[in-house]
């Protein structure tokens, strides 16, 4: 099983989104895969899978003999995995361990949704990553994060999301980063633009690149998608 985290530079910038459409995308290859809300906020995640805004049974409160007992069949191959209320903090690494362990004997793919950089639940799934996808979006939050970051791991890499084509700022945001060799080679080319489009699928609570395959945002995702499954399997 290959895991696949991703987490953004700062809040706000849509991981859950990307993480909701990589999974669907992923199941639509005919592979088996598992989405893992890994944030304290339990809803995220789970309102593009359009699941009940009151859960509070989740794989970080469960007992450790399955922690999978908490997951939602979304189609015959993607499975959503809510939070449920965060259980000691003391024991997340272990906990994650095992939840890794668990999904290792049922699925081809784990997309974890890890909330903001260096939470502590994103830190507890450094270890298990096969990839790290760093979301940001082009504005100034995101560069001043991106600038403090002194080191990446080997099979971590950076994404734009949430990008306006028109915005000046985020143009030439875009095009510091890409001049800064440290940052341009970890650039994934595919971005994904913040369109009507994206807004609708949250009202929709469906993946746009399950209900939406037409629009520019759902083909950078499915691009994203694919460039995700080379790395991995190449």
């Amino acid at each position: 099983m290959k895991v696949i985290v991703i987490q953004g530079l700062k809040s706000g910038v849509g991981v859950s989104f990307v993480a909701a459409n990589v999974a669907y995308r992923l199941s639509m290859t005919n592979v088996r895969v598992l989405v893992v809300n890994a944030r304290s906020s339990h809803y995220p995640l789970e309102s593009y899978f359009n699941l009940p805004s009151d859960l509070t049974d989740g794989w970080m409160s469960s007992s450790e003999v399955s922690l999978l007992d908490s997951r939602y069949r979304y189609n015959d191959l993607l499975d959503i995995l809510p939070s449920g209320l965060e259980g000691s903090e003391n024991d997340g690494q272990r906990r994650v361990r095992t939840l890794i362990a668990q999904a290792r004997r049922e699925y081809d793919f784990c997309v974890v949704d890890a909330g903001v950089i260096d939470s502590d639940w994103a830190k507890a799934y450094a270890d298990s990553a096969d990839l790290t996808i760093d979301v940001m979006e082009p504005e100034a939050g995101c560069l001043m994060r991106l600038v403090h970051r002194n080191r990446f791991s080997d099979n971590e890499y950076l994404m734009f999301n949430k990008v306006w084509p028109m915005s000046r700022t985020h143009s030439d945001v875009s095009t510091l980063i890409r001049r800064h060799q440290a940052f341009a080679d970890r650039l994934i080319t595919h971005s994904v633009p913040y369109d009507e489009y994206a807004l609708q699928s949250s009202l929709y609570k469906q993946p746009i690149t399950q209900t939406m395959l037409f629009t520019q945002s759902a083909e950078q995702l499915n691009h994203l998608t694919t460039w995700i499954k080379l790395q991995l399997l190449t």
